[in-house]
């Protein structure tokens, strides 16, 4: 998320990839550019008739809209928001390393918190408000009640991401095994003479299966579009922990970032045939296409092939997007490090420009 996380990629010691001004990984910065356009485009398409939960949508919804645009919004959930959990752990053990865990415990908490009140007290309230209004659900109360409509307007949004990203962060240097006081200090989850992480075909196919049953278990209990309010979807939630864990892991693991070309030529042929596949299965197992709660969750084959499908691309997409933008994003570009820097603050306003568009637009058929 650009600087919402140790200055975002920013290390003197970087494990991996070529860096820029100011010790910045430039292509964990690339990425998380593209994953923030990704997100935008996914709240964009909602808007227009994508299945999601968000703000305001653009009425009548067009069926066809709604075909064209799943397979988009179905690959966005695999894998974007699990992807920046990863990226915002990756070099959180170098940062405690370097400049203690209560320094790091509160930077992040500045740097995350402050945003996410601002987010949750401002601009909710106002983005919920003008999307009741604009859609007809609500109309706008009379000034002696606004007060109380701005209060029950709070919300955290999009930013859950944030909310959940200090829950975790939290677990983490609460688990750090840095002792203060007297004596010699031991690093927290310091390098030691095992080999740094290494991505492989077994484990990285091992830990997508893993993930996916996990994840059908929790969602026979709390399907897809349950939510803790204001803070998490218990369905996704297995995919964040973990990835974040791996994301630690692979920080403290010294991971040079490398992925093996056979690995990715692996995932490259996976995930087509793991798509045909399993939506092949899906649609043999439902009673009828429109039949779109069995894959939510509970009980069935539908929720558990489309679990295993969601991890599999999350896993995939993944170990390509990073070999790829390591090969071919670590050069100078001025205006991807300037967007890589605005990221963090494109990621918290973009509700309220996405909903002012729309309804600024609203007047085209």
């Amino acid at each position: 998320m650009g600087d919402a996380a140790d200055r975002g990629t920013q290390t003197s010691d970087p494990p991996g990839g070529e860096t820029g001004a100011g010790g910045r990984i430039v292509y964990l910065d690339r990425i998380r550019v593209f994953l923030t356009a990704i997100v935008i485009l996914h709240h964009f398409a909602i808007t227009y008739g994508a299945p999601g939960d968000w703000f305001y949508v653009e009425r009548p919804v067009d069926p066809v809209a709604t075909f064209a645009l799943l397979p988009l919004v179905a690959i966005n959930q695999s894998y974007f928001m699990g992807f920046f959990f990863l990226l915002s752990a990756y070099l959180l053990p170098a940062s405690v390393r370097r400049r203690g865990r209560r320094q790091v415990g509160a930077d992040r908490l500045v740097r995350l918190g402050i945003p996410l009140v601002v987010y949750t007290v401002a601009i909710n309230p106002l983005v919920e408000g003008l999307a009741a209004a604009a859609s007809g659900t609500r109309a706008l109360p009379p000034v002696h009640d606004l007060p109380a409509a701005w209060i029950a307007h709070m919300g955290t949004g999009p930013m859950w991401f944030v909310a959940v990203l200090l829950v975790l962060t939290a677990l983490f240097l609460l688990l750090d095994r840095r002792r203060e006081g007297g004596g010699p200090k031991t690093p927290p989850l310091r390098p030691t003479s095992a080999a740094p992480l290494r991505p492989t075909i077994a484990n990285t196919t091992l830990f997508a299966l893993g993930l996916g049953l996990l994840s059908f278990m929790v969602r026979i209990f709390a399907p897809m579009g349950v939510w803790v309010p204001d803070l998490v979807e218990p369905a996704h939630l297995p995919q964040y922990a973990a990835l974040f864990a791996v994301g630690a892991l692979a920080g403290a693991r010294g991971w040079s970032g490398e992925i093996d070309p056979r690995l990715e030529r692996y995932w490259s042929v996976l995930l087509p045939v793991s798509f045909v596949l399993c939506f092949a299965a899906i649609g043999l197992s439902l009673e009828s296409l429109s039949d779109f709660d069995a894959v939510m969750g509970g009980w069935s084959v539908a929720a558990a092939v489309y679990a295993l499908w969601e991890h599999l691309w999350c896993v995939g997409i993944i170990i390509l997007l990073l070999g790829v933008f390591r090969r071919r994003f670590s050069g100078p570009s001025p205006r991807l490090e300037v967007a890589a820097l605005d990221s963090y603050a494109t990621y918290v306003l973009h509700p309220l420009v996405l909903v002012g568009l729309a309804l600024g637009l609203g007047f085209l058929p």
